[in-house]
Parts: structure tokens; C-alpha cells; sequence
């Protein structure tokens, strides 16, 4: 399999996939794959962590990736130098977490959630010093790994490092046959993952968490298992993660206005606050309470695919 290059000339262009073949050796899948992630991560760190980014697209492709790498190292971890594998999931971990807190304080400023009624401005005020607060990691990881060129200095000592024909070597090893146990593993993952309590969110952003994994998992693999096996797990997992996540919006909110209920100076304010905060608790509980009701379908369809 040739080795791809990535061409982040636009973001469009982050929909490419690595074109594998079934008979491909697993080494040269893993090589192929993790590096066009790593690849886009550096492109959307290089444009995320701007003082003043451009748009709120670097942001939320930087996070999208990462989760994409970590996938891949995830799924290539038997193939991988150890050193390496662990250093690049501690960097990918820390490049999700500055991207994540960022991104959902832009999906809250853009999405109007945060304009409730007459403490609106109060409210977008604080968030946007939040924003600014978090845009801060963000910095520190683009000059670390990007300007400072460790990302790319670690990403070629782990592609030497994968295995070629030596010992390690599983060549021999169907690539397909290997990626269904892939999916396999993915899919019991997720469902370990479903929660005891029903009512506990944590637990169920746990599971989405999963179905985020599992989703990226699937994207290695579309060009090497069947199209109607991917496609069939990929609605499910999509349907869940989506549902999960307006849910989880909510939850995220409700925490955020307590918070400001608790700092509120005046009593008057932090009862408009803790008002607010209830509310969109509520809209949870509805949210979640229909999600539960579809949950044992989605299940089923999990296990039969």
C-alpha cells in the first residue's frame, strides 16, 4: 500500500480516508493510517492555535481528529513501539481535552443556548471570558508540538518503528479477518459500557464516549469490510452519539449556570441563575427519558449486526 500524504489545502479535504485493500499486511495499514491523522491534527493545531483563529471550524476539527488518531493507535497498539504509543496518547489526550473545553463553550456561544432571557448578556459575557481562557492550552500545544516540530520529530520515529519484515512482522495475517475482530472488540466495548443506572448522565457520556470510539474504529476499516456491515453499525453508533450529545449540551449548560449561581453577587441573580439551571436539567431528563424508551432497539441492532 502506498503511503499517503495528507493535503490539508482545505477542509474539505479532511474527509480523505487511507485507500486499504483487504490483502494489504496489517503493518502497512497502521503506518498509512496513523499518519494521515497525525498529519491532520498538525494542520488543524497549526490554524487552532492562532491568538485570534479565523473561524470556529479549526477548533472543532481539532478535537475531531485527535479522537480520530487516538482510534488508530487504540486499534494498532500490538504494532507500535511501546515509547511512542504511550507518548502520542498522552499528547493526542491533552490536545482532546484543550480542544474539547473550547469547542463546547463555541457550540454554546453559537448555538444561542446561552441567550436566556434577561441575564442573556450576563451570561455570553462570562462565557466568552471562558472562551478566551481556553484558547490558552490550545497556544501552548501548538508551540510544543508544532513550532517546535515534536509532533512531526515523533510521528517519523514511530512510522520507522513499525514493523516491516522482521519478527514482529504479521504479514501473513488476513487484514479483513483482523479488522472484523477490530470491530468486534469495538462493539463489546460499547456495550460493557451501558450503564446500570439509567438515570445517571455521567454514565451515559461514558457510553457516548464509547460510541465516539467505535464510530472511528469503523472509519479505518470502510474500505476492507463489507459497505452493508459498516454502514448498518455506523447509523446506530451516529444515532446514538448525536442524541447523547444534545443531551450531554444540556447537562453541560445546567452545570455552567449553577456555577454562576454560586458566584452570583446578588440573591435575586442567583435565583434567575438556579431557574435556569433547572430548566435545562429538565430538558435533559425529557431528552434523556426518549432516548432510554429507543435504547433497547439501538441495543438490538448492535448485537445483530
Amino acid at each position: 500500500m502506498s503511503t499517503p500524504t495528507a493535503n490539508p489545502s482545505n477542509a474539505s479535504a479532511a474527509k480523505s480516508k487511507v485507500s486499504s485493500r483487504a490483502g494489504d499486511r496489517i503493518e502497512d495499514a497502521a503506518r498509512g493510517m496513523i499518519q494521515l491523522r497525525v498529519c491532520w491534527v498538525m494542520h488543524w493545531l497549526s490554524l487552532a492555535g492562532r491568538d485570534v483563529p479565523d473561524s470556529l471550524e479549526p477548533v472543532h476539527q481539532l478535537r475531531v481528529w485527535s479522537r480520530r488518531t487516538l482510534a488508530s493507535l487504540h486499534t494498532f497498539a500490538e504494532f507500535l513501539p511501546p515509547r511512542e504509543l504511550k507518548w502520542f496518547e498522552k499528547q493526542m489526550n491533552r490536545v482532546r481535552r484543550a480542544a474539547g473545553d473550547a469547542r463546547d463553550l463555541d457550540v454554546l456561544l453559537e448555538s444561542g443556548k446561552a441567550k436566556h432571557g434577561s441575564q442573556r448578556k450576563r451570561i455570553r459575557r462570562q462565557f466568552k471570558r471562558e472562551r478566551r481562557h481556553a484558547q490558552r492550552p490550545i497556544w501552548r500545544l501548538r508551540k510544543k508540538l508544532i513550532v517546535k516540530k515534536r509532533l512531526r520529530e515523533h510521528l517519523d520515529a514511530m512510522l520507522t518503528a513499525i514493523a516491516s519484515d522482521d519478527d514482529r512482522s504479521r504479514s501473513d495475517d488476513s487484514l479483513q479477518a483482523w479488522a472484523e475482530v477490530q470491530v468486534t472488540r469495538a462493539t463489546e466495548e460499547l456495550l460493557s459500557a451501558v450503564p446500570s443506572d439509567f438515570s445517571n448522565f455521567g454514565a451515559w457520556h461514558q457510553l457516548r464516549i464509547k460510541a465516539k470510539q467505535m464510530r472511528y474504529t469503523l472509519e479505518l476499516f470502510t474500505d476492507i469490510l463489507p459497505k452493508a456491515r459498516t454502514q448498518s453499525f455506523a447509523q446506530v453508533v451516529e444515532e446514538i452519539q448525536d442524541r447523547l450529545g444534545v443531551i450531554n449540551d444540556h447537562v453541560v449548560l445546567s452545570k455552567r449556570l449553577k456555577k454562576m449561581q454560586a458566584e452570583a453577587a446578588r440573591r435575586s441573580r442567583a435565583q434567575k441563575f438556579r431557574k435556569l439551571a433547572r430548566h435545562e436539567r429538565e430538558v435533559a431528563n425529557d431528552l434523556l427519558g426518549d432516548f432510554i424508551s429507543d435504547w433497547g432497539k439501538m441495543e438490538s441492532l448492535l448485537r445483530k449486526t
